[in-house]
């Protein structure tokens, strides 16, 4: 079935736009939007996975909480509420998160790629994203993971993701 316009909040996912729009400044000089992206859709391509494809190029994060539709690209927004420890139960029966991943679940470098309209709209390899800190903290040993970003069309904006992408798998819970 179909999404009713009130499943996609238009203040919500106008917001997401806001924050593509923003220019960035680069290293090198000059500035660029924060997020910008294409692709060729074709008409049978079901909208959900649509969407996917261009959340890969926006650092983007779409949750359904009660029938809607929120989506956030970018930077973590500020917090919206606080807890103490008065908010918390104590559970005595057996928990099934994994605090941390294993370090065969575990990334230190990245790559990934990205469509270069400079060239003929060609495939483009960006480059490694790889912290020393991070191969360190993981006994050197190595741990590639890979991207494509088939919607994203700057060099920059790439390597802006893939650093990113691999910050956040660094965040343990």
């Amino acid at each position: 079935g179909g999404v009713s316009a009130w499943q996609m909040p238009y203040t919500t996912w106008a917001t997401a736009m806001d924050v593509c729009d923003q220019n960035i400044t680069l290293n090198t000089g000059g500035s660029e939007k924060r997020f910008r992206g294409g692709a060729e859709i074709k008409c049978d391509m079901p909208p959900a996975d649509v969407i996917r494809r261009f959340l890969s190029g926006c650092n983007g994060r779409m949750c359904e909480t009660g029938g809607q539709f929120d989506i956030v690209v970018g930077p973590p927004r500020a917090a919206s509420f606080s807890i103490t420890d008065d908010d918390f139960e104590i559970v005595n029966n057996d928990q099934t998160n994994m605090l941390f991943p294993g370090i065969a679940a575990t990334r230190n470098k990245i790559i990934g790629s990205y469509i270069e309209p400079g060239e003929s709209w060609t495939s483009k390899q960006l480059p490694a994203y790889a912290p020393a800190a991070y191969l360190t903290a993981d006994d050197n040993i190595l741990r590639q993971g890979s991207v494509t970003l088939d919607t994203v069309f700057s060099n920059t904006q790439g390597q802006r993701l893939l650093k990113s992408m691999l910050d956040d798998d660094r965040r343990f819970v």
